[in-house]
């Protein structure tokens, strides 16, 4: 202790005390920073992964401009009603309408296509037949489903963003033109 300031000062034991605290402090810091910014890595890769995964072409390759959710299998029981009526685009979406004011967006079967041909939109098979074309009359057998069984069969319909809602029609058979 100075004995004009009344001030302690630490002895050089001392002072290598403090500095090797300071040095655990600082190997500890830098590990809890490192271990950070792992987890935040790892978080920003798993949120990544998962969102491309839920993303899943929501729409065709042909046309970014349609939205065209399908089903990711076709389910063991499906409804059997009719739909018939003309398909229609509004706002990106393919709907079916009809006389009785019914507006379907159809959840597509997995094994149909999508193709766009100079301003013309059409629905194909496996084997390349033509089954629906927008402005067409269309029959579906299917049937209405709720959003939570629709986005059950379709991983598009989960999507916060899809701007396309409901009523939905999930289509079994196609019965062309």
């Amino acid at each position: 202790m100075n004995k004009r300031t009344g001030i302690a000062r630490p002895s050089g034991k001392g002072r290598a005390v403090v500095g090797e605290d300071e040095r655990r402090n600082d190997h500890l810091c830098t590990q809890i920073l490192a271990t950070t910014y792992v987890w935040l890595a790892f978080n920003v890769v798993i949120i990544v992964v998962t969102a491309c995964g839920n993303i899943a072409s929501p729409r065709s390759d042909s046309d970014s401009s349609v939205f065209f959710p399908q089903q990711q299998v076709r389910p063991r029981e499906r409804p059997l009603a009719l739909l018939t009526g003309t398909l229609v685009m509004v706002e990106g979406c393919l709907r079916v309408t009809n006389d009785f004011g019914d507006n379907y967006l159809i959840v597509w079967p997995s094994d149909v296509t999508l193709s766009t041909n100079s301003d013309v939109i059409e629905i194909h098979n496996r084997s390349g037949q033509i089954m629906a074309r927008v402005g067409g009359e269309v029959n579906f057998g299917g049937g209405e489903v709720s959003q939570t069984v629709a986005a059950q069969s379709s991983r598009q319909i989960r999507q916060p963003a899809a701007i396309c809602l409901g009523p939905y029609w999930l289509a079994g058979e196609i019965i062309p033109p």
